[in-house]
């Protein structure tokens, strides 16, 4: 249909490039819309750690409106966790990273890059061990440790005593019962460990993606002819992504106020040794959860080097792949035509996309965990 047929526009909009094109000029209140909406907004959804501190919560997501692969890399790590598949709660833990043994530096296979203990913090109790104070992660219980000891995660191997499995499930079962387990009286007669779904976060995720699809949706009429691939409206597409897989990221992996950690054969022999030394007051040890069976103990210690790569290979490898999914949105919508888009337009463009999927998932690296030890009623 010509221009020159489209029925008579109501006043104040016009036809543009389509006569199913009904536009009207942009007001200062729709730039900031459309930049709150589309970038703003998707913070919110970026996943979080065990124990992450305000701080964390504050500047991770900050990272994830610079760079969007700071987000995408916490999602992919929340989803290759696959926490809400394991079989017993504590087990959903460790794979969440929310657990923690005391290990004895010499008996690791590959040493800490920054080893977690109150030696590290100095006499504050204050684990930093390399990181900023204000980004230390909450421990649940007191646990202080002597020189020669250190924290290191569990990870999927982990095994408990008095820990019996449920029984096998579907993957629909597990994901429905994880995510109504709020509102279910909790079961007495097994360990479980304090963790819940940000229902509010899964909700903002929802909207916000939903928000991003219509956004690309009406990047149409002559926008991509006027930029090209550079035109405005595509540049949601990574927002998008990184939306959709932070929600899977919080439907699959629960938040823990704080990381736990857990009883083992290791932290009895230095509770005894401590106990003999007459230095329980210098170096006490409380507020455990659970107890790993001696194999699996064994096991993770033997391995150590593989599971404290574990962020690192999901962020270098998986994360630029990934990453790359909203530059193949923008090429099939654009067919990477040039449009009239000038070439600073189209290279501080592509810098955006490449650098935020790049640089952002090693943004968010760490080899250890920064504790903040603290009391709380055990």
């Amino acid at each position: 249909m010509s221009m020159d047929t489209c029925p008579a526009s109501p006043p104040g909009y016009f036809y543009r490039g389509d006569c199913k094109l009904l536009c009207r000029s942009a007001e200062w209140f729709d730039v900031i819309i459309f930049f709150l909406g589309n970038y703003v907004a998707h913070i919110p959804t970026v996943v979080s750690r065990p124990g992450q501190s305000l701080a964390g919560n504050i500047l991770f997501p900050i990272l994830a409106l610079l760079f969007p692969g700071t987000g995408i890399a916490k999602a992919m790590g929340a989803i290759e966790s696959r926490a809400i598949f394991a079989p017993t709660k504590l087990q959903m833990a460790a794979r969440a990273g929310a657990l923690y043994m005391v290990a004895p530096v010499k008996a690791l296979k590959r040493r800490p890059a920054r080893p977690r203990s109150s030696q590290d913090a100095g006499e504050d109790g204050n684990g930093s061990g390399g990181m900023p104070r204000f980004l230390s992660t909450t421990m649940h219980g007191v646990c202080r440790l002597p020189k020669g000891y250190c924290f290191i995660p569990l990870g999927k191997g982990a095994r408990f005593a008095n820990d019996p499995e449920d029984d096998p499930a579907s993957v629909g079962k597990r994901l429905l019962s994880g995510l109504t387990s709020a509102f279910r009286p909790q079961r007495t007669d097994r360990p479980a460990i304090a963790c819940d779904y940000n229902v509010i976060k899964i909700i903002v995720a929802i909207v916000q993606l939903a928000f991003a699809l219509v956004t690309l949706y009406r990047t149409r009429g002559d926008q991509i002819t006027m930029y090209g691939y550079a035109a405005f409206g595509l540049t949601v597409a990574q927002y998008a992504w990184m939306s959709l897989l932070n929600l899977i990221g919080s439907l699959v992996c629960p938040n823990y106020p704080s990381i736990f950690v857990v009883e083992s054969q290791t932290l009895k022999d230095l509770r005894a040794r401590i106990e003999a030394a007459g230095e329980t007051a210098s170096y006490p040890l409380s507020g455990t959860v659970g107890e790993l069976t001696g194999p699996a103990e064994e096991k993770i210690l033997r391995k150590f080097d593989m599971t404290s790569r574990s962020d690192f290979a999901v962020a270098s490898v998986f994360g630029p792949y990934v990453g790359t999914v909203p530059i193949a949105i923008i090429g099939g919508l654009s067919k990477f035509s040039l449009g009239g888009s000038t070439l600073y337009q189209r290279v501080w463009t592509m810098m955006w996309l490449v650098f935020g999927f790049l640089i952002g998932p090693f943004m968010i690296l760490d080899y250890g965990v920064c504790i903040r030890l603290r009391e709380v009623s055990i």
